[in-house]
């Protein structure tokens, strides 16, 4: 799909309804069911990451700090204490995948998050660990095993992943500059986001509207 006026994306496609798309000015469109608080931090001017997750969980960032409902008793693994910690302009992306993990994608490359696959292919840690500080995005569906981690210029790894996605992503990142990936429940389901361009899958009629 050619860019037409909204030229970035930020989503979480969970479900067939719930999805949220940012414009250049950071002013949302949406069709979520998420609570009150995360329509109430949308409505924010400056919008620039969003995630969403399941039942009421959901992370906003936006012109004035940022907003979030997803508190874990982890230590450092916690996305509440974490965000404390980090000033919301700093950071590009936040991901929400499986078993409770996070990733928060800072500008600068690096990735914090509470994530699995240290040591196999359940979730995208030791990939993010090899390419530390030279994150561009991170991505996960709702199971694990099924992972993607954007690193420097278009260079990418995933796992578990369906043929025609990694095919797409090849077609992408051969004539434009990925810029995210974002994946529904199921890895049937995502949009990739490019400085030129957008690439679907699975997405619904209310989600194509939105974009034209």
């Amino acid at each position: 799909k050619e860019r037409s006026h909204i030229p970035r994306v930020c989503c979480e496609i969970p479900n067939k309804i719930k999805f949220i798309i940012v414009d250049n000015k950071g002013m949302s469109l949406c069709a979520t069911e998420a609570k009150s608080k995360a329509y109430d931090a949308l409505k924010k001017s400056g919008v620039s990451a969003v995630a969403l997750g399941k039942g009421n969980k959901y992370a906003v960032c936006h012109g004035k700090g940022s907003s979030w409902n997803y508190h874990q008793t982890y230590d450092n693994r916690c996305f509440h204490a974490q965000m404390h910690k980090l000033q919301a302009s700093n950071i590009k992306q936040i991901e929400f995948g499986p078993n409770n993990t996070w990733a928060i994608v800072m500008k600068s490359g690096h990735c914090y998050g509470s994530l699995l696959g240290a040591d196999d292919n359940s979730g995208p840690l030791g990939e993010i660990n090899k390419h530390q500080g030279n994150i561009t995005y991170v991505g996960m569906t709702a199971n694990t095993s099924e992972w993607i981690v954007g690193y420097g210029y278009n260079g990418w790894i995933s796992f578990g992943l369906t043929s025609g996605f990694k095919n797409k992503l090849r077609e992408a990142t051969s004539t434009t500059q990925v810029i995210s990936v974002t994946f529904g429940a199921t890895k049937s389901r995502y949009v990739i986001n490019t400085d030129k361009r957008w690439y679907w899958n699975n997405v619904d009629d209310t989600f194509k509207n939105a974009v034209n």
